[in-house]
């Protein structure tokens, strides 16, 4: 987690994360931001399911990523991602796609080859925000 503090930090994850957030209303007690930060740092152990926030909760070096003294109950986040409107959710999409090409950009790769074990998804010719695929 020391590592991925500092590659947060490098990012300047934080602030680009909130400005996916910044039109709206904030939290009295969890900003969106760091909510999402949350999120991203719970799928470094594996974590996958809203559920799963309950094994993170006592884990001061999650909390310390996004600068949290607790973990926010599943049912905070759950309130927090339904209240996203397209644009947080757009612009959160565009950051993601953004950071990825640029760390693509600094390879000097000729060819990449993602591959994704798990449940095969018809995409029926058409995945959201992907540049290109296959079923």
């Amino acid at each position: 987690m020391i590592v991925f503090q500092q590659l947060f930090s490098d990012l300047d994850r934080r602030r680009r994360v909130s400005r996916c957030f910044e039109h709206r209303a904030a939290s009295p007690i969890f900003s969106t931001t760091s909510i999402a930060i949350l999120l991203i740092v719970g799928t470094l152990p594996g974590y996958l399911r809203l559920l799963d926030v309950q094994y993170l909760q006592n884990d001061p070096f999650v909390l310390w990523i996004p600068g949290e003294r607790r973990m926010p109950t599943q049912s905070t986040i759950s309130r927090q991602l339904s209240a996203l409107d397209d644009r947080s959710i757009g612009l959160s999409e565009l950051l993601q796609q953004r950071l990825t090409l640029h760390a693509l950009e600094r390879e000097p790769l000729s060819r990449i080859t993602l591959d994704f074990d798990g449940s095969v998804l018809g995409t029926y010719l058409h995945a959201e925000g992907v540049a290109s695929g296959y079923n």
